[in-house]
């Protein structure tokens, strides 16, 4: 094997985009015979060619197995890049169209569901009435989830909340910055109270959204920080179905009550 091989001539000649997207359909099907069904050509010449792409990089880049294939750290770490390169292929396409004809394109867009049913929906409806042979894809998650996709380039722009630094290759902007506030049933015995502090419920009944997920997490760690002292570690539960609680306290964001 050679280590740290160059980037040279050689290497742009022999590595094709080809051996690249084979590499690819082995890795996402575990199975040669498979990759070779998606590209109709037969299993000897994908094994062929990912033999031929290991000789050129100097890097084992597949462990074959009876049950199957699975790549090495090697095989993910191209496998990694080859998606990039193809994505940008494909906006290189899409630029061209774009240069031909500025009113044709597709944007695939990530957003929470409030989001997406709250603004998405009307921006997009507004967007076709104005370019009504633009194509829109839209794809629903939470933020962590959505997050992933965009690095992975599933996605070209998502709506979300942020929860933590982006790293520098994404350009983001404020939309606006909404507040969390306390809701509570018309009949709840609380809403009859005037002066009420978020410490001063502390121990009430609470409904939260799945305990792992970011938007629960950073919630529950809002209120703990209000009164450490006071704090019931039972008082936290999913809600199950939808179904609202009796005197169920629960935080939402004030800008989707609107």
């Amino acid at each position: 094997m050679v280590e740290n091989m160059p980037w040279d001539e050689r290497l742009r000649r022999r590595v094709k985009l080809r051996d690249l997207d084979l590499l690819m359909a082995v890795i996402q099907t575990q199975s040669m015979g498979r990759a070779a069904s998606i590209h109709n050509i037969s299993q000897p010449a994908v094994s062929k060619a990912i033999a031929e792409l290991e000789h050129t990089l100097g890097v084992r880049l597949l462990e074959r197995f009876r049950k199957g294939v699975e790549p090495t750290s090697h095989g993910a770490a191209l496998a990694k890049r080859s998606a990039a390169i193809f994505e940008e292929l494909r906006q290189g396409v899409q630029d061209l169209d774009f240069i031909s004809d500025p009113s044709v394109g597709s944007l695939r867009i990530g957003a929470t569901e409030p989001t997406s049913s709250a603004i998405v929906s009307t921006v997009i409806q507004r967007l076709s009435t104005t370019y009504p042979r633009m194509n829109f894809y839209v794809v629903t998650g939470d933020s962590t989830t959505l997050y992933r996709e965009l690095e992975a380039r599933n996605i070209e722009m998502a709506m979300l909340r942020l929860t933590e630094p982006v790293k520098r290759q994404h350009a983001v902007e404020n939309l606006f910055y909404d507040d969390l506030v306390v809701v509570a049933g018309a009949s709840n015995p609380l809403c009859k109270r005037r002066g009420i502090k978020l410490a001063d419920l502390m121990c009430e009944r609470w409904i939260m959204g799945p305990t792992d997920s970011i938007a629960a997490s950073r919630r529950i760690s809002s209120m703990r920080s209000q009164s450490a002292s006071t704090y019931c570690y039972d008082c936290f539960f999913e809600a199950a179905g939808g179904i609202a609680v009796h005197r169920a306290l629960f935080l939402h964001f004030a800008e989707l009550l609107s």
